[in-house]
């Protein structure tokens, strides 16, 4: 039986940070960039819900889409870095020819992983232990949804404990950045990010190489 490849967490920060280190400016202006976008349409929200059913609705909509695209340009921004593609803050918001893909796959893993928590918490730590490569999957490969979502099931299988102290060690790290007047966000957030990435590729070579 073949012996589970560990996930070490230091080991992927470290090389998450080799990655962060010659970018560390496009990517402090891209993260500043998107929590100004998370901020306003924050506001607009607020705002709305104190006038009347129909803009609250509105602007829940509108939210959704607006977070939901930044998410996807984010996302792909920190695949270019992965892959030393040139890319700079503009170039989060060109060929968004998968939004509409993502948004689908996005907001169905947010949804069921949010009727995870309301029903018992441990369907929704399956869901993100199992699914949360799934997204990454989808703008990284040409894969549809279908074929994005079975592919994080199958890199994850037999992975579900180290995933589970992989999560919870990136939990703390961005806890502690927070707790820096949110200004260690900006280092711990990159870091997180790449190190999904680097965790994502490294299961997926493991897969490759897998002779079952």
């Amino acid at each position: 039986m073949e012996s589970m490849q560990k996930i070490n967490t230091v080991q992927v920060l470290k090389t998450a940070w080799t990655k962060v280190k010659p970018n560390f400016w496009v990517i402090t202006n891209a993260i500043l960039l998107t929590a100004l976008v998370f901020f306003t349409t924050n506001l607009f929200t607020n705002y709305a819900e104190t006038k009347g059913p129909i803009l609250s609705l509105f602007s829940f909509a509108l939210t959704m889409i607006s977070e939901s695209f930044m998410m996807f340009a984010v996302m792909k921004f920190f695949l270019d870095i992965y892959h030393k593609r040139e890319t700079n803050v503009l170039g989060m918001f060109q060929n968004n020819k998968k939004f509409y893909k993502f948004f689908v796959l996005y907001t169905a893993l947010n949804l069921a992983t949010l009727a995870g928590v309301v029903f018992l918490v441990l369907p929704a730590i399956y869901i993100i232990l199992t699914y949360s490569f799934a997204t990454y999957i989808l703008l990284d490969q040409n894969l549809d949804i279908n074929a994005s979502i079975k592919e994080s099931e199958i890199i994850t299988k037999g992975h579900k404990m180290e995933l589970f102290k992989f999560w919870f060690w990136l939990l703390i790290l961005n806890i502690f950045g927070g707790a820096f007047f949110l200004l260690g966000l900006v280092v711990t957030l990159p870091l997180t990010i790449l190190a999904i990435i680097e965790v994502y590729k490294t299961l997926s070579t493991h897969k490759l190489n897998d002779p079952q």
